[in-house]
């Protein structure tokens, strides 16, 4: 039907937007757990170097250093973990949004359709009723 077809390609659309908001998501999740593996990979690594650097004091000047630099690592990747996190929350609660606009829309085509079909099941009833009376008036 002519009449549906605004809707149904406004459906469509946000179907598609839903779809890219998803992978979008994904592809943030996906950024959050590798911070975080990266975090921890430093983490054990600076651990290991912060072990052994206590078997001479050589190691230990040179782990100083080296533990300033790993620790300043970790710092800027928990931000950009925060950062990512605070992102990944607000392209979820967009995805959300994005969701529920399109369950309505789908449920007014979904309503108007019906009413469409009920109102031509009636007007074709009407018809039959009519022939069918003037059929047995004569």
């Amino acid at each position: 039907m002519k009449k549906f077809k605004t809707l149904e390609k406004l459906i469509r659309f946000k179907s598609k937007m839903l779809d890219e908001r998803k992978q979008f998501v994904g592809k943030l999740i996906a950024r959050v757990s590798d911070v975080e593996i990266e975090i921890t990979r430093y983490r054990t690594e600076l651990a290991n170097e912060q072990k052994a650097a206590l078997d001479s004091v050589d190691a230990m000047m040179a782990c100083t250093e080296y533990t300033a630099l790993v620790i300043e690592k970790i710092e800027r990747l928990e931000r950009l973990r925060r950062e990512a996190e605070t992102q990944l929350q607000r392209e979820q609660d967009k995805l959300m949004e994005l969701y529920a606009d399109l369950q309505s829309h789908e449920k007014v085509l979904t309503i108007a359709k019906t009413e469409h079909e009920k109102a031509l099941e009636k007007k074709d009833q009407n018809n039959l009723d009519d022939l069918y009376g003037r059929k047995h008036s004569f």
